[in-house]
């Protein structure tokens, strides 16, 4: 009795051997995935490729946050998530390469490559780009500039994250791209979301100046960068005049120019109250003799006005040619003076080569004449 129940345990003891060499040659014998991890932007598509060494069984499956996308079985394949998101390529026969096509935020997570026992996880971070928020939108000079840059990520909380998978945000000046500006962290009540503000006293000499934000990973190393230029609104200044000189002749032009942001109105005044618009000042023929006028430039910031001028004394004079370049004067009786000269040239030598046939005629007539003598 003891004896049988010895050799039904060994036998069942032996079977289970077997079968667990058999499965185990069932299985793939390796599994790997790569890359393991990925960061992406919004929009883009990404391939991870899995590579499964199989035996006996020929069955694979992939999994996006442990719902299964794709199973293969013995050269069958099928989507149960669909094919609109997902695409799976074999190459060389034991590669797999999905494709996660027009990446969104919800596609951030773990991917899995299963072969029966053995599988591969690779983590896929999607970033959304950066924008920058300018508050308010056109700074003002002597005021506080307000520059807020917000980037948006997938996968879990910043905290669940994958060991080196943290997010960052950096804001800086593109001229100088390593100096980081001191912005400061501010909560925002949108999920997987960082952003920083930076405040800066507004100058005019900020204006044009071309903001940076950053937004990416250091692990994979991967960034995305926006900018925009700033457009600082500041008061008319420097104002002057040009050409310079103490005396003008009728209908010379003086231009009047400042820099402002927005450009500035200009306006011309003179002690008298006439009044020119415009930058530019025409010296007309009422105005010969001393001049004294006040060119002015305004502009309108935020509902108020500032102005600033410059004064301008000057003579007027009239100009002899009438402001006709001497040129244009002397140019013309050059011109009919070789006119002249060509036709009085014409005729003397017209004139000399009459006289002269009629003195061949005159001596050919003579020489008849004498002879008929001689005859």
């Amino acid at each position: 009795m003891h004896l049988l129940e010895s050799r039904s345990a060994i036998l069942t003891l032996l079977f289970l051997v077997v079968k667990i060499l058999l499965l185990s040659e069932e299985v793939c014998a390796a599994n790997t995935i790569q890359p393991n991890y990925r960061a992406e932007i919004v929009g883009k598509s990404v391939k991870f490729h899995c590579e499964v060494i199989f035996t006996r069984i020929h069955v694979m499956t992939w999994y996006f946050e442990s719902q299964q996308i794709y199973y293969y079985y013995e050269g069958v394949a099928r989507y149960p998530a669909g094919k609109t998101k997902y695409s799976v390529k074999q190459s060389e026969y034991h590669h797999f390469i999905l494709e996660v096509k027009n990446l969104t935020i919800r596609d951030g997570g773990t991917y899995e490559c299963s072969a029966l026992e053995n599988s591969a996880n690779a983590y896929l971070l999607v970033l959304d780009p950066p924008f920058i928020v300018l508050n308010p939108l056109t700074p003002v000079e002597n005021t506080t500039g307000v520059f807020w840059c917000e980037g948006t990520y997938g996968g879990p909380p910043k905290e669940q994250m994958p060991k080196g998978y943290h997010p960052y945000l950096s804001m800086f000046y593109t001229h100088d791209p390593g100096m980081e500006l001191p912005a400061i962290d501010k909560a925002s009540d949108k999920n997987n979301t960082l952003i920083k503000e930076y405040r800066s006293p507004i100058d005019a000499s900020m204006n044009g100046l071309e903001l940076g934000c950053k937004f990416g990973t250091d692990e994979p190393r991967f960034n995305v960068t926006r900018s925009v230029v700033l457009d600082i609104h500041y008061a008319p200044r420097n104002i002057t005049h040009e050409p310079q000189f103490k005396t003008y002749f009728v209908r010379s032009k003086i231009t009047c120019s400042a820099h402002g942001n927005p450009a500035a109105n200009y306006l011309w005044k003179d002690k008298t109250g006439k009044v020119r618009e415009g930058n530019v000042l025409t010296v007309t023929e009422d105005m010969v003799g001393d001049n004294h006028w006040t060119c002015f430039a305004e502009n309108s910031i935020e509902g108020r006005h500032y102005k600033t001028a410059t004064e301008v004394k000057f003579k007027a004079v009239v100009d002899h040619d009438s402001g006709v370049p001497a040129y244009a004067i002397v140019l013309p009786i050059v011109i009919i003076l070789s006119l002249v000269a060509a036709i009085i040239a014409f005729i003397f030598v017209r004139r000399n080569r009459k006289k002269k046939q009629e003195e061949i005629f005159s001596l050919e007539e003579n020489i008849k004449l004498l002879q008929k003598n001689n005859a």
